[in-house]
């Protein structure tokens, strides 16, 4: 869902949010967002949607970090800070890199530190995202459509792209979950996890097996079936975990961020001799759907096209017989055995892009091996120079008529001198 916006004022934004709560209405319950650090979105958002949990997006953190120092050693310094689950880690990391940096560490407690509660994993209890931790996921799909708008487009225009993005984004994520709900083992049936991660999907697989190995602390539990606490050492402190075999369900970060199992519950569940219910991991993770989960099927359908006339260039098709003039005919064989298919995309490429190109328009000129009417003779430098002038114009009205191709413009240039044709 998109909104073009004329500004970002706190305004404009109160606007946008309660026009979408109204559409969604009970179609999903939102509980948790992830924005930038951006004051005027977090301000609408509690104004709009109440107590929802606020996430202070992880990339545009770790970004702004590189910004003020270009040590490597902050970076992953604030890194392993933002990442860790455990409090006790953050805060014996926090104190070592202000004994290493105390410049750096004071830009860090004066702009970061105070919002720690938004962006710190282990400050993160009792909150679901899923794996979401940062908004790159919009971030990367509005790049690919800001690529294709500019300021001068129209309403018409601007509107077809968004149409056309979200067409395209949606038949890549259902091609994206049928390709991670594909069976197969990924992990050998002798490993006491196979039982678990051969039935999620292959993200929710890899993600348990590198939190299981992540720690070599050594674990033990305590209590009796159905109400157990695992005790794990961290810095020489033991902290418990409560676990809920019944309802695969830990009280520690892991399992409430993800809503997979973590390797406590894993653990219990060995020493207990049971197996882990994945029928209680949510859906997203099953590698297969559950009774009334899987989606309907999707018709899709092309969004709204405005009827134009396309209209091709003869621009083409005069550096052809230009330089059909200027080359004998075995050369030109040999150069268009190799360039037949450039040619046709040159020609498409100057017809007009919102038009789609008829079989008349196509048809309409002859095959480039009929429009040979007889052989020329000339030295095999000037052919050589031919091919790079014919190259070279050819080149270049494709490049006026593609903006990508033309920021690359030097690539295609590096041809020899060409003589006058």
């Amino acid at each position: 869902m998109y909104a073009l916006m004329r500004n970002e004022e706190c305004s404009t934004y109160v606007t946008a949010l309660l026009d979408f709560r109204d559409l969604m209405r009970d179609a999903t319950k939102l509980q948790t967002f992830v924005v930038d650090l951006s004051y005027a979105q977090m301000n609408t958002i509690r104004t709009v949607f109440g107590g929802k949990k606020i996430l202070l997006c992880q990339f545009h953190l770790l970004r702004a970090v590189h910004r003020k120092c270009k040590n490597k050693v902050v970076w992953h310094y604030v890194k392993k800070i933002m990442k860790t689950m455990s409090v006790i880690k953050f805060n014996a990391l926090c104190q070592r890199l202000r004994r290493k940096f105390p410049g750096f560490y004071i830009y860090f407690s004066r702009v970061w530190l105070k919002h720690a509660h938004r962006w710190a994993v282990c400050y993160r209890s009792g909150t679901v995202c899923l794996a979401n931790q940062t908004n790159n996921r919009a971030e990367s799909a509005h790049r690919w459509l800001k690529e294709d708008l500019c300021a001068a487009d129209s309403l018409f225009n601007c509107c077809k792209r968004i149409w056309l993005s979200s067409h395209q984004m949606l038949v890549d994520y259902m091609c994206e979950v049928a390709l991670s709900r594909i069976r197969r083992p990924v992990v050998s049936f002798n490993n006491p996890l196979a039982g678990v991660v051969n039935r999620l999907t292959r993200y929710a697989a890899e993600r348990i097996l590198k939190e299981w190995d992540s720690s070599n602390s050594p674990m033990s539990v305590v209590g009796v079936a159905g109400k157990l606490k695992v005790m794990e050492e961290v810095f020489a402190r033991r902290i418990a975990y409560s676990v809920d075999l019944k309802n695969s369900v830990c009280s520690c970060i892991f399992n409430q961020l993800y809503a997979m199992p973590c390797r406590h519950l894993v653990f219990a569940a060995m020493r207990a001799k049971v197996a882990v219910d994945t029928l209680l991991v949510n859906s997203r993770w099953l590698d297969f759907y559950q009774d009334g989960v899987k989606p309907p099927e999707v018709l899709f359908t092309d969004p709204p096209r405005r009827e134009k006339k396309g209209k091709k260039s003869v621009v083409v098709t005069r550096r052809m017989n230009q330089l059909e003039r200027c080359m004998s005919a075995d050369t030109y064989d040999v150069m268009l055995d190799k360039m037949c298919t450039v040619m046709d995309a040159f020609e498409i490429a100057e017809m007009d892009d919102d038009a789609a190109p008829s079989q008349e328009d196509l048809h309409e000129i002859p095959p480039l091996r009929e429009r040979i009417s007889q052989p020329h003779t000339t030295s095999s430098h000037t052919t050589t120079g031919m091919v790079s002038c014919a190259l070279l114009t050819l080149f270049n009205v494709h490049i006026r008529s593609s903006p990508r191709l033309h920021r690359h413009r030097s690539l295609y240039l590096r041809v020899p001198n060409r003589p006058n044709c």
